[in-house]
């Protein structure tokens, strides 16, 4: 049930970061003088704390898991999580190629954490 509960707090964090730091940076100019513009931006700092609760959900969840295991599972959650909230909240939509990766990925963690069975 941790590893439940890990992995959504990483999906939650992570989705919310990139997205909170995607609406920070849209318009305006771009480049590396444009960002730092952006540090006093309460939506870019949410983003980047966000973003920064994800890295330590990340950090218990290493302590945790075997990285072998830990990485595809959460990485590849946090690829579907962003691209369904990118979808939700930021209007982007996304291809049927898309769809189908997140149907094959999410398949592909089913088959990560499952158990081998013992004769």
């Amino acid at each position: 049930m941790q590893a439940i509960a890990l992995l959504i707090a990483f999906c939650v964090t992570n989705t919310a970061g990139v997205l909170l730091l995607r609406l920070s940076l849209r318009g305006g100019d771009s480049g590396v003088r444009a960002l730092g513009s952006r540090m006093t931006d309460p939506q870019f700092l949410l983003g980047a704390g966000a973003y920064g609760a994800s890295f330590l959900t990340w950090i218990l969840a290493l302590q945790q898991f075997r990285a072998s295991v830990a990485y595809p599972v959460f990485v590849s959650a946090g690829y579907c999580c962003v691209i369904v909230g990118s979808f939700l909240v930021l209007d982007e939509r996304p291809s049927a190629l898309q769809l189908v990766g997140i149907l094959v990925i999410l398949a592909g963690i089913v088959l990560v954490v499952a158990k081998r069975s013992t004769s």
